[in-house]
């Protein structure tokens, strides 16, 4: 795990948003982390986001004719 210093120079914040940052992955459980210790001393849980509810995969068949958002057939540009 990065040192603060190393964190603040990587991600251009300060060391408050990083804190405050870390908070926010122990809450949601991405990573352990004991908040009157050193930041090296967190332990990633999941290392990767999770998927969004609100963004759905639809997987069309190759009989399905693909729609794009506005409502036009937009086959022509992801077929050929």
């Amino acid at each position: 795990m990065p040192t603060l210093q190393e964190l603040e120079i990587k991600s251009g914040r300060t060391a408050d948003k990083i804190y405050k940052a870390f908070k926010e992955l122990v809450d949601e459980d991405y990573i352990e982390w004991d908040p009157h210790s050193a930041l090296e001393s967190a332990v990633i849980i999941e290392g990767w986001e999770r998927p969004d509810p609100r963004f759905k995969t639809s997987q069309t068949s190759t009989n399905e004719v693909g729609w794009g958002l506005d409502g036009g057939n937009i086959e022509y540009w992801t077929k050929y």
